[in-house]
């Protein structure tokens, strides 16, 4: 509908907000791509990774501290929405040790290989060469994807892990992990969930 100022200082075809205020459910509407809403959560502490040949969720709590999984705990604005998820994690483990990384919605795999055969598949590798003498530095391990629930329930996006060997590894720190040393490091893992109107 067209806006008409009238001649007596009168408006049509105009519809106030109520309170001068902007929900992010009326946002959604007709206004594809803006970003609705952003939440990230970042792990700082060491992560122990001791499950062997089985997808297993990283531990850790939601951006909230809630739950025993490294998450974003989000409510779509609107069912069309999308959303935009990405993680970096900081990986290390023995010469010998393979392990992979996935996006899941709850019990859902998401953007994970195909045509794999008896191969394990998976979003990310995270591969790490190295042995305790000389692994001083956790090596990245990143995935980026647009996801599509179609919903309006809350949703729980974490990563999941798949390694081979018994060897422990982790998250956020060098594998051997010295003491004093100047070389070895500990990082920060990080998760980010945007919500984008369709």
């Amino acid at each position: 509908m067209a806006i008409t100022i009238n001649g007596n200082g009168t408006i049509t075809g105009y519809e106030p907000v109520p309170n001068g205020s902007v929900t992010a459910a009326k946002l959604a509407s007709g206004v594809g791509g803006k970003v609705l809403q952003v939440i990230s959560n970042v792990e700082t502490d060491v992560v122990t990774l001791n499950q062997v040949q089985s997808w297993t969720v990283v531990p850790g709590t939601d951006q909230n501290g809630s739950g025993s999984a490294f998450a974003v705990a989000i409510t779509p604005t609107a069912s069309t929405s999308k959303f935009l998820i990405s993680f970096e994690l900081y990986y290390a483990g023995t010469n010998s040790d393979v392990s992979s990384f996935r996006w899941q919605r709850g019990s859902t795999a998401l953007t994970k290989a195909t045509n794999t055969g008896n191969r394990v598949s998976t979003g990310a590798s995270a591969f790490y060469q190295g042995v305790t003498s000389n692994n001083i530095s956790p090596v990245l391990s990143s995935q980026t994807l647009l996801d599509s629930p179609n919903t309006t329930s809350q949703i729980i996006y974490a990563p999941y892990y798949y390694k081979y060997h018994s060897d422990t590894a982790y998250l956020n720190r060098s594998l051997r992990d010295y003491e004093g040393s100047t070389y070895d490091t500990r990082c920060c893992s990080q998760l980010t969930v945007m919500e984008i109107a369709a």
